[in-house]
């Protein structure tokens, strides 16, 4: 299951299980960190302008305590840019 799928889902589908986080992390794992960065732009833009931002903010906070320090600032530039 892509990232893409599951912010399709409801929130009763949402419940991810072992090989649903399998799959994301076969998928994301390949990619490099600009394509990560890039992912991350659509998926965050999407939920904007769906008016869920909420869970992004709630997300970005369970995130950044397993980023390092050049990670947390781009993604810090990447929230500022698309105003989170």
């Amino acid at each position: 299951m892509s990232l893409k799928d599951f912010a399709t889902k409801n929130d009763d589908e949402k419940q991810m299980n072992e090989s649903d986080v399998r799959s994301a992390i076969g998928h994301y794992s390949k990619m490099n960190n600009d394509q990560l960065m890039s992912e991350l732009v659509k998926q965050i833009t999407k939920k904007r302008d769906k008016g869920e931002m909420q869970n992004v903010r709630e997300t970005i906070e369970k995130i950044k305590p397993f980023l390092n320090a050049e990670q947390k600032a781009r993604l810090e530039t990447i929230v500022a840019s698309i105003n989170i």
